[in-house]
């Protein structure tokens, strides 16, 4: 179908919101705009597209045009009032780079600057703690950049790329001395430590471009496979004896997030998501890989290969291992029954029968953390089977369920106010974060949460544009949410009617 047209760039005018009733009904997909459906209460605009110059709510427009395929991004303050959302290029051969949409106090676009020229493949980063965008380049001589959002500054390489990578993500994580990581998606990709030897609080900038400890991960399994759920880990600055190891055990990482003293990382090939003990030396591995069968008889499957060869890994799907089908128990025996017990089982037919009974017909399939999710389309139901137990819940739906994977990832506090990655304060209230991500390769592309009760919503999603969710983001009040369907470049800017 043809691309909708944009809507009118004018924000809602300004009411006091103790005059609004609350309208914000999370995946109650009621209101289609700009080619996406929103969740009731929303309401939308297309702020920028790529090539095309970024219109001004003063009526005048950008000199050059918006970056091209825009991806990992973050929100600054503006030291003069308002904010600036900062958004990589993934576009190769030097036409990469980072690029700043400026809004005034009122959320209104008054600006559009280029950070970094002449990089390529700049794919996530992170934002420091003194509030400065890091810009990951992910090819096999990337490097790792500290980019200003104000400008002020020339982007400068860090010490972190002392050696070249697909470098992915970065998050930091400060104890006493402040410790930095990023990650590399490669086969051999090592997750890095940069631990500054004398950080100077006075000029921060520098702290990411003097010396240091340069450290890569090594694991230690339990039972020296890559399929143990538990063991320890250390740092060493032997890259190759570091990068044989990520080969061994956690390949290809990309996402990455530290939450107090945890660090999560996911190795997208090994379907699995680490757990390291920042203050200890431990660390959990949380994976499952299954598929689910669209049919009234469709039991869900789980294979575990026997002996996996990560130097074929092609061979890993065809070889010998447990194939085995999911059985539930509901609790009081009745197909809408909210909780019960599973079990797998080898017997394909007593599974299919008792698919036929409680969920038939799955489809969306997802897992985070040690929580597995699947979709059952025929009774509108979103099975969460606890991985690590023989537990489960059954949530009613009808909408709003992505059918891709989880990408990139930020919080909402519920009081409005932005967490970002890596930030923890011990001396403020306990309150858990909303999460919000992103979504690759669905039919439908959308961004969704999930809260700490585990409820699951679609926030908002599209089957008019391309198959990647990025740049999600958040204004210092929370009141607009920014991201883009990277393939089109099409830039949202996202707000409540409630405000």
């Amino acid at each position: 179908s043809d691309m909708p047209s944009d809507m009118p760039s004018s924000l809602p005018t300004k009411i006091e919101s103790a005059t609004l009733a609350l309208s914000y009904i999370p995946g109650k997909l009621t209101n289609y705009q700009n080619g996406v459906f929103l969740s009731e209460g929303l309401q939308s605009r297309i702020i920028a597209t790529s090539m095309e110059k970024v219109e001004f709510a003063d009526g005048s427009s950008s000199r050059y045009g918006f970056h091209g395929r825009p991806d990992g991004a973050a929100v600054f303050a503006d030291p003069n009032g308002g904010w600036m959302y900062v958004s990589n290029s993934e576009r190769e051969n030097g036409d990469g780079g980072v690029g700043a949409i400026v809004f005034n106090a009122d959320g209104e676009v008054v600006g559009y600057k280029h950070l970094q020229l002449g990089t390529s493949w700049n794919c996530s980063g992170g934002k420091t703690p003194w509030n400065t965008w890091v810009s990951c380049e992910e090819h096999d001589n990337g490097k790792i950049w500290q980019v200003d959002p104000t400008g002020q500054r020339p982007p400068e390489e860090t010490s972190m790329s002392a050696t070249l990578g697909n470098f992915e993500s970065f998050a930091y994580y400060i104890p006493d001395l402040p410790q930095f990581f990023v990650t590399e998606d490669d086969s051999y990709g090592a997750l890095r430590r940069f631990t500054p030897s004398n950080p100077n609080w006075e000029d921060p900038w520098s702290i990411l471009h003097g010396e240091g400890a340069l450290e890569y991960l090594v694991l230690l399994p339990s039972n020296g496979d890559r399929w143990d759920q538990e063991g320890t880990y250390y740092w060493t600055d032997d890259h190759e004896a570091a990068k044989s190891n990520a080969r061994s055990f956690y390949m290809h990482t990309e996402g990455l997030d530290i939450y107090r003293n945890e660090l999560f990382v996911v190795s997208k090939v090994q379907y699995s998501l680490f757990i390291l003990d920042l203050e200890g030396n431990t660390y959990k591995r949380l994976a499952t890989d299954v598929v689910t069968e669209d049919d009234s008889y469709g039991a869900l499957r789980r294979f575990t290969p026997s002996n996996p060869n990560w130097e074929d890994p092609w061979s890993i799907l065809h070889g010998e291992g447990a194939l085995e089908y999911l059985v539930l128990l509901p609790s009081n025996g009745d197909r809408w029954d909210q909780e019960g017990t599973y079990y797998w089982t080898d017997d394909h037919e007593a599974a299919k029968s008792n698919a036929r009974s409680f969920y038939m017909h799955t489809e969306g399939l997802d897992v985070y953390r040690n929580e597995l999710f699947v979709v059952s389309k025929v009774q509108y139901s979103l099975f969460i089977l606890d991985l690590e137990g023989n537990t489960y819940k059954r949530l009613a739906t009808d909408v709003g369920l992505f059918d891709g994977q989880p990408d990139q990832i930020t919080r909402l506090i519920k009081d409005g106010n932005v967490q970002t990655s890596s930030t923890f304060d011990a001396n403020e209230p306990e309150e858990e974060p909303l999460l919000y991500f992103c979504e690759e390769k669905g039919d439908s592309q959308g961004i969704h949460a999930r809260d700490a009760n585990g409820w699951y919503y679609t926030i908002l999603e599209s089957s008019e544009y391309g198959r990647e969710t990025t740049g999600l983001a958040f204004s210092p009040d929370g009141k607009h949410m920014y991201f883009s369907f990277q393939s089109e470049g099409v830039i949202f800017d996202i707000w409540r009617d409630d405000g």
